[in-house]
C-alpha cells in the first residue's frame, strides 16, 4: 500500500512538473503557446473566415447606403445605429430604459431621412475590428502570396475593386469612392522609420502642430482591406517595433483610425530560418492571433500554378515534387548552408515556382503549343541525364566533347534558383521520366527498354513508389498521343492525310499492349487519344485489329452496352 501511495504521489509531482514546464514554455513565447500549423490553403481559409466573420457587419452597413441591402441588413444598421444614440444618450440621462427608447427613435428617425452616408459615419465605431492575424514560417512557402491572393478573393465575393496600394494615383481614385474599393497595404517593416507609420508632424496655427498621415494610412481609413506587415520578426528597433503596436492593435496610423473592415496581417520567419529573425516582445505578441506556416503539399503547389499561370510553365517540377515531396524545403543541412552562391541556394515553393516559369519562358519560342514548349525542355532535360548530372554538364567549355548551350544554360538557371543538391536530384527523377518521344518511339525494342528501365527505377529508386507508378502512367500515355498527334499534323502539311499514323499502326498497337499490362485500361486509352478523337475510322479499324487490349476494351464495350439495351428492354 505504502509502494502504491508512494507511487501516485511521484505521478503527480511529475505531472505538476510538465504543467509548469509548459506554462513556463507559453510564458518564454508571450505568453502564447504556438501549437497550430497551417499549409497555404489552411491559412488562406483562415484568413477568409477571419474577416468574413469579423467584417460583416461593416458590409451590410455598406450595402443598406448603397440602397442594394436586404432586410438582415437595414436590421444590422439599425442595431448599430441604435447602440451609437444609447451610448449618448445614457451619459446625459442616466436612465438605460429611457436611454434605449430614445436611442431607437433617433435610429428609426435617421434611417429614413435619406442621410445613408451620414448613418455610416455615426455607426463606424460601432463596428469591431477583425483580429490581428501573425502568421510564421519558412522563407518561400508562400505567405505573402497567400495575403494578396485572399484580398483579391475577398475583393471579388463583396464586389469591391481591388487596389494593390502604389501611392498617391490610387489615393486619388479612393478618395473619389471610398465604397468602391478594397484596398491591400504592403509595409515591409525593416525598411521604416517610425514616422513612415505615425506620421510626420505639421504645425496647424501657432504652436500647436499634428501628425500628417501617410497616403497608404488615409486610404485605409477611407476604405475596407488588409494591411500586411512583412517582416515583422526582423525588426530589431524597440521604436519601430512601438510604433506598429498601434497599426495592431488600435487599427490606427498616428491619429487616423482604419476603415472598420480592415484587416491587419503580420508575417515573419522563426528565427532557425533566419540569422536576422528575433523573439517578438510580450506586448506585442500578445496582440496577434499567431500561427505557424508550412510549406504547401505539393498538390496545393500545382493547383496554385495552374491557377495562376495556366499552362505557362514547365508542369514537370510538379510532377517531382509529388514523386519527392521531401524536396519542397532543404534539407536541414542544405538550410544551414544557404548564402549568394548556386551551391548554397535554397528549393523552396518559391523558387521552385521562379524556375518552372522562367524555364517555360526561356523557350517559349520553341512550339505552337505549351505542349510543344514543355517538350522542348523535356529533350533537354534527357540530354542533361545522358551526359551525367548538371555538374558536369556546367564543367563543359564551348569546343570540348559534348558540350550543349541550352542544357548548361538550364542547369545554371536551376543550381542559381533552386541549388545544386535539388537540381541534381530533379535531374536525375525527371531525366528518368521525360524522354523525348521521338527517341523511343523510334521502334518497339526502343519503346520497351525505356519502358522496362522506367519500372526497375519505379521499383527500386523512386522516393514515393505509389505517386511514381501514377505519373509514368499518366506520362508516357500522354507522350505517346503526343507523338500520334505529331504525325498526323505533319501528314497534314504535307497534303498526305494520315500517312504517317497509318504507316505506324503496328508500332502504336504493340505500344498500347504494354501500356496497359503495366497501367490498365484508362491510360491505355491515353495513349491513342489522338487517334479516339479524330474521325479517321481506317486508322481505328487497324487499330483493332492488331492491339490486342484495343480489341478487347470494344467488345467488352459492345457487350455492356448490348446488355443495357437487354435490360432495357425487359423492363419495359
Amino acid at each position: 500500500m505504502g509502494n502504491s501511495n508512494l507511487g501516485r504521489v511521484i505521478l503527480v509531482l511529475g505531472l505538476v512538473a510538465a504543467g509548469a514546464y509548459v506554462v513556463y514554455k507559453i510564458i518564454e513565447r508571450g505568453g502564447r503557446l504556438i501549437v497550430r500549423s497551417l499549409t497555404p490553403d489552411e491559412m488562406k481559409d483562415i484568413l477568409i473566415g477571419k474577416y468574413k466573420e469579423f467584417a460583416g457587419k461593416y458590409f451590410s452597413v455598406l450595402r443598406w447606403a448603397k440602397g442594394v441591402g436586404s432586410e438582415e441588413d437595414e436590421a444590422v444598421v439599425k442595431e448599430l445605429l441604435t447602440n451609437y444614440y444609447y451610448h449618448k444618450f445614457i451619459e446625459s440621462t442616466g436612465d438605460e430604459a429611457k436611454a434605449w427608447e430614445e436611442a431607437r427613435e433617433s435610429a428609426e428617425e435617421e434611417m429614413r431621412s435619406g442621410d445613408r452616408m451620414g448613418v455610416v459615419e455615426k455607426v463606424k465605431d460601432m463596428i469591431g475590428y477583425p483580429p490581428s492575424l501573425l502568421f510564421i514560417g519558412p522563407p518561400g512557402v508562400g505567405k505573402s502570396e497567400t495575403v494578396r491572393e485572399v484580398a483579391r478573393i475577398l475583393a471579388e465575393e463583396f464586389g469591391l475593386e481591388f487596389v494593390d496600394y502604389r501611392g498617391i494615383e490610387d489615393l486619388r481614385r479612393i478618395e473619389a469612392d471610398p465604397t468602391r474599393y478594397f484596398v491591400y497595404v504592403d509595409l515591409r517593416l525593416t525598411s521604416l522609420e517610425p514616422a513612415d507609420i505615425t506620421g510626420i508632424p505639421r504645425t496647424l496655427e501657432g504652436d500647436i502642430s499634428e501628425y500628417l498621415p501617410f497616403g497608404w494610412a488615409k486610404a485605409l481609413s477611407l476604405s475596407p482591406g488588409i494591411l500586411n506587415l512583412e517582416e515583422l520578426t526582423n525588426v530589431d528597433r524597440p521604436d519601430l517595433l512601438s510604433a506598429a503596436y498601434q497599426l495592431v492593435l488600435d487599427h490606427r496610423a498616428g491619429f487616423l483610425k482604419f476603415n472598420p473592415a480592415v484587416m491587419v496581417v503580420a508575417l515573419g520567419n522563426p528565427s532557425e530560418w533566419s540569422a536576422v529573425a528575433h523573439e517578438l516582445p510580450t506586448p506585442l505578441l500578445n496582440r496577434f492571433e499567431v500561427f505557424n506556416v508550412i510549406a504547401p503539399t505539393p498538390d496545393e503547389w500545382i493547383r496554385y500554378m495552374w491557377r495562376k499561370y495556366g499552362k505557362g510553365w514547365y508542369w514537370r517540377i510538379g510532377d517531382f515534387l509529388r514523386v519527392a515531396p521531401q524536396n519542397m524545403l532543404p534539407s536541414e543541412e542544405e538550410a544551414r548552408n544557404v548564402g549568394l552562391s548556386p551551391e548554397s541556394q535554397i528549393p523552396t515553393p518559391r523558387s521552385w515556382t521562379k524556375l518552372a516559369v522562367q524555364l517555360f519562358r526561356d523557350f517559349e519560342d520553341k512550339g505552337e503549343t505549351p505542349e510543344d514548349v514543355v517538350f522542348y525542355i523535356d529533350k533537354i532535360m534527357a540530354r542533361i541525364q545522358g551526359v551525367g548530372s548538371c555538374a558536369d554538364v556546367v564543367a563543359k567549355v564551348p569546343g570540348s566533347k559534348d558540350y550543349d548551350s541550352e542544357a548548361k544554360r538550364v542547369c545554371e538557371e536551376m543550381r542559381g534558383t533552386v541549388g545544386t543538391a535539388a537540381t541534381e536530384r530533379f535531374v536525375t527523377v525527371v531525366g528518368k521520366v521525360y524522354r523525348d518521344p521521338e527517341e523511343f518511339m523510334k521502334s518497339f525494342d526502343d519503346f520497351k527498354k525505356y519502358w522496362d528501365e522506367l519500372w526497375d527505377w519505379v521499383e527500386s529508386e523512386a522516393p514515393n513508389k505509389s505517386v511514381a507508378r501514377e505519373i509514368v502512367c499518366t506520362v508516357v500515355p500522354r507522350n505517346v498521343s503526343y507523338w500520334i498527334e505529331k504525325r498526323y499534323r505533319m501528314g497534314e502539311k504535307e497534303g498526305v492525310g494520315n500517312k504517317y499514323v497509318k504507316e505506324n499502326v503496328d508500332l502504336i498497337a504493340r505500344v498500347v499492349d504494354e501500356i496497359a499490362k503495366k497501367c490498365g485500361n484508362a491510360p491505355a486509352a491515353l495513349a491513342v487519344g489522338a487517334i479516339c478523337n479524330r474521325k479517321d475510322m481506317g486508322v481505328k479499324e487497324l487499330l483493332y485489329e492488331r492491339s490486342e487490349h484495343v480489341k478487347k476494351a470494344v467488345e467488352e464495350y459492345i457487350e455492356r452496352v448490348i446488355g443495357r439495351v437487354r435490360r432495357k428492354g425487359a423492363s419495359s
